[in-house]
């Protein structure tokens, strides 16, 4: 059935909790999911809780009744997230102060998020809504009896030998004949199979039900699962389990702490494996791929054989529509993907699902825009334009949605009711959005909770930074049909132009994934900080760059780039050694000229020697690789920072060979050459550097003698 939205306003929130749960006991609903913070939930026993925090641990859950009780800041990402765990026919309960007293953004927030979300209630298909206190009702709009077609597996015919006893366990008609297709898949010599959809469409169940398959087949011994945290494969365990049992297969459940994390026969063993543990077999199973991370799920793609992946096409988990496709993409050929469409909790055409998918742009409103005549208008817009235009605000939003590779519910909130949040954009056709931008105001003056990029300037750019404020920009992005034609750098020089009119000395940005960079690089952006640890979130380390608008904090900027290039050129072989050596190679070939410096590397004689020897073909890279290395810093750091090495594919090998100490196996795949030829390039670059050290080295010996 159908799902229901209730939105109680009350000033007494665990009362009205207390007194709410066996109204909803005595209509039927039996399974009930309070999340609330521990102050609003000591009191409540008969229903099962959860914070906020810990949400994950039910996520894959059905319940009749989920309520949210809250008395501070209403989350997109927890409205979105507790939804999905609503089963049809039941209801989301929205506990929350007097409508004049609540403020879901915060209380510094601009209260834009507010009337956004209390606009949106009207346009909610299945909705009560009232004042506990004042026995007010807002609204209240009831939905007609959903047309469910029944399911009814017996009349279903396979053609590529699923048992009917696994078709059974099928929620649904689609996941029966896609089961149908994997099967034919397995006879085929694809490589990867790949499975997409919004949530509650049973992609978890699939992955589970060809699990299923592939263990009746007796195809697979081991087979490894990842996704996220091991919460999110609870559902996945749940299914295999049942299609096991419903398959006379024997079978042992392996728990930890309360989680399943694997199921054994006397054939197979099913294991759960963190993404950054997870090891190939005959097949790996990923769920949920696009919240893993690029690094990570390139690294599983690396060293897995077989894939069988599902993956959400909206943002929950914090990826856009652009990271769905760069995973479909990065799936090693052949593969095969399909698409997932019918829910599996609730009716087609579930009312809830509708309203939080506009209300949250979960599925874009991309503008229409056939080609572009005219040169793109910048605009800088107010929160409140945008609330007082929700089809420009989906359009807007949208763009960051289906462009950007990171993207999350909560991001909606934060571009227009932060209070230190800007929109910018380029529009085309009397206001259609082409590119848009959203930057965060940072300054040593603001809460330390929302600096970010003026505390890592600080480190090694000290109290200079503080001297002017700046402009983080958080987001970025293209209309997917129009990128690549220099509308990003458009819009950058545009807002470039807003931060100094605004008196900001500074724009900086930080990203993590690393493909990017020659974007900022190209724009005139120094790299001033690369995270030393990976992301928890990407799985990538964290790259920040800033470049300086005026004279007063070119000073700060240049600074940090110079001494965050020191670090990073003697941290290259440690804790910079897995960054791309291509990353790299752009960094120090395209970042802007910095000045030479005078802080060098001593070679003692014994070094020059072996130098000498290397240049003249008499030792090899093995004997001279200390001295190499020094040597090139050296030429980085008189050069200004650049390595000075006209090919892409020689710098790169050079780097990783040499600046990060990589074997030269990694190296040849790499630069995608034979080992021979890899030590080759190497050799050859390692030469001609060394002779130009000693042309500066002479150099500067005469100037010191002229001196």
């Amino acid at each position: 059935g159908y799902r229901g939205l209730l939105i109680l306003h009350s000033s007494a929130i665990v009362f009205t909790l207390d007194s709410l749960l066996p109204i909803f006991y005595n209509v039927g609903y039996e399974k009930i999911l309070c999340v609330a913070p521990s102050h609003l939930r000591l009191r409540i026993s008969n229903c099962e809780k959860v914070s906020p925090a810990s949400l994950e641990r039910v996520l894959g859950r059905e319940y009749d009744a989920s309520i949210i009780a809250s008395d501070t800041i209403l989350q997109p990402n927890l409205l979105a997230a507790v939804s999905e765990t609503v089963r049809g026919g039941g209801v989301l309960t929205l506990l929350v102060p007097p409508l004049q007293q609540w403020q879901p953004g915060g209380s510094n927030s601009r209260g834009v998020y507010k009337k956004y979300l209390v606009e949106s209630f009207y346009e909610a298909n299945s909705i009560l809504w009232g004042d506990v206190d004042t026995e007010t009702i807002y609204m209240a709009r009831y939905p007609s009896t959903p047309k469910v077609p029944i399911w009814n597996p017996d009349s279903f015919r396979s053609e590529h030998g699923v048992p009917r006893k696994l078709v059974k366990v099928c929620a649904t008609e689609e996941q029966a004949k896609l089961l149908d297709v994997f099967a034919g898949f397995l006879r085929s010599r694809g490589r990867s199979f790949v499975v997409v959809g919004d949530r509650g469409r049973g992609k978890s169940g699939f992955l589970a039900l060809a699990t299923a398959l592939l263990i009746q087949r007796k195809m697979v011994g081991f087979l490894p699962v990842t996704a996220p945290t091991p919460h999110n494969v609870q559902s996945f365990f749940a299914v295999l389990a049942k299609a096991l049992k419903e398959l006379d297969i024997e079978y042992h459940v392996i728990e930890k702490y309360g989680l399943v994390i694997g199921v054994s026969g006397r054939w197979f063993h099913v294991r759960y494996h963190t993404p950054d543990q997870v090891s190939g077999g005959s097949f790996t199973i990923v769920d949920e791929a696009a919240a893993i991370g690029p690094a990570r799920l390139r690294r599983i793609i690396r060293y897995s054989r077989r894939l069988l992946v599902a993956t959400t096409v909206h943002g929950y988990e914090g990826s856009g529509r652009t990271f769905t496709k760069m995973v479909i993409d990065w799936m090693p050929e052949p593969k095969q993907v399909v698409t997932m469409r019918y829910p599996v909790r609730y009716a087609p055409g579930d009312p809830l699902e509708e309203w939080l998918y506009k209300t949250l742009v979960l599925r874009p409103y991309l503008p229409q825009i056939k080609k572009v005549e005219k040169e793109p208008k910048y605009v800088w817009f107010k929160p409140e334009e945008l609330v007082d235009n929700k089809p420009l605000l989906r359009q807007v939003y949208s763009v960051l949605v289906e462009a950007h590779y990171r993207n999350e519910p909560n991001d909606l909130a934060m571009m227009i009711d932060a209070p230190h949040y800007e929109v910018h954009a380029l529009v085309v056709d009397d206001g259609k959005p082409l590119a848009v931008a959203e930057t965060a105001y940072d300054s040593c003056e603001m809460p330390y909770e929302s600096r970010m990029l003026v505390d890592l300037l600080s480190q090694y750019a000290g109290e200079l930074i503080c001297v002017e404020p700046g402009a983080r920009i958080v987001r970025i992005a293209v209309h997917p049909q129009f990128q690549r034609r220099g509308y990003g750098s458009k819009l950058l020089v545009a807002i470039e132009k807003w931060g100094l009119n605004r008196k900001l000395g500074w724009i900086g940005a930080v990203f993590s994934r690393s493909e990017v960079i020659g974007f900022w690089l190209r724009n005139g952006y120094y790299v001033v900080y690369i995270s030393p640890r990976f992301n928890k979130v990407t799985g990538e380390k964290n790259i920040a760059v800033a470049k300086p608008l005026t004279q007063k904090s070119r000073e700060a900027i240049v600074k940090a780039a110079k001494a965050f290039l020191y670090r990073l050129l003697l941290s290259l072989p440690t804790i910079y050694r897995d960054i791309p050596a291509e990353t790299v190679a752009r960094i120090l070939y395209e970042q802007p000229p910095l000045t030479p410096s005078k802080q060098l590397i001593s070679l003692p004689p014994e070094l020059t020697c072996r130098l000498k020897a290397y240049v003249e073909g008499k030792v090899d890279y093995e004997a001279v690789w200390d001295a190499l290395f020094a040597t090139t810093i050296n030429i980085i750091l008189l050069k200004g920072g650049r390595l000075p090495v006209e090919s892409w594919r020689e710098r790169v090998a050079y780097i990783a060979r040499v600046l990060q100490w990589k074997p030269i196996s990694d190296v040849a795949r790499i630069v995608g050459v034979a080992e021979h030829e890899a030590h080759k390039l190497v050799d050859e670059v390692g030469r001609m550097l060394v002779e130009k050290w000693f042309n500066e080295e002479s150099k500067m010996s005469s100037g010191n003698h002229s001196a």
